[in-house]
This record gives structure tokens, sequence and C-alpha cells, in this order.
């Protein structure tokens, strides 16, 4: 985890800063402490590649006590526009979708993400506030 996340090209599209050793470990004990049961709270799932049996990416989601749900993303340089993210995405909204019924989710991107954009314009998501202020896309997903 802290080695994808702490590359220069994938670091610039996030929101966090210097993310080192220390900073994963933390996370991943919060993840293993609070496992992903759909209550309010903040979750990671990790993407897992058998194929090279590693870890390349993940998924974050909040949940908000009005069931607001946010969504964001992680995946390692090596493996970007091969379309593991898409299929990640679209197996993991079908899964909030079926088994919990969520009908809604959010995404903010920054503007300079364009493939990222593209990825959930393709997912069905919706553009619908944009900031040029803070440099981000906001976007809507109806499942």
């Amino acid at each position: 985890m802290a080695g994808y996340r702490s590359k220069e090209e994938v670091a610039r599209y996030q929101s966090y800063k210097n993310y080192n050793l220390a900073k994963a470990l933390k996370r991943i004990k919060e993840c293993l402490d609070q496992p992903f049961d759909f209550r309010p709270g903040t979750y990671q799932l990790g993407i897992y590649l058998k194929e090279t049996d590693s870890l390349i990416g993940d998924i974050y989601i909040n949940i908000a006590v009005n069931d607001e749900i946010s969504l964001g993303y992680t995946l390692d340089s090596d493996y970007w526009r091969n379309g593991y993210m898409y299929e990640c995405l679209q197996a993991f909204l079908l899964y909030l979708k079926e088994k919990f019924q969520v009908k809604v989710i959010y995404c903010m991107v920054k503007l300079a993400n364009v493939p990222s954009r593209k990825l959930l314009e393709k997912l069905g998501f919706e553009e619908y506030y944009r900031s040029h202020f803070r440099k981000v896309a906001c976007y809507i997903g109806r499942l």
C-alpha cells in the first residue's frame, strides 16, 4: 500500500501527502479493526491481483450517518490503463446496489485527473459540480 501510494504519479491525484509505511500500517490496522459491514464509517478495501500475488490498489468508501456514501480509489501506476479499476468498481457498485440497496454514490476527482473522470463517466457517473478554485469535479452515480 505504501509502495504504490507513495509514487509521485499516483499521489498527485490524491488528497494525501507523503504516504509512508507508518501511515499504511496504521490504516491497515484500522481496517482490520473495523471490517466492512456498511455501518457509518470509513473503509478501505484492497485490490489484490492474484496473477502477481500483490496488492495493486484500494477502494475507499465513506458512509455518513444519513446514508450518504462517497467513494474514492487508488491504483498502482504500474497497472493503469488495463481495465482493473473499471472492473473492480463495476463489481463493487453492483455489490453495493444488490446487497445494501445503495442508490446514490458521490465521488470527487481532481480536474487534472482526466483518466479518472472518464472512468467515472464510463461507469455512469455524471458531473454535478466543478470547483476551479479547489480544482475538483464532483460526480454522482445513480445505481
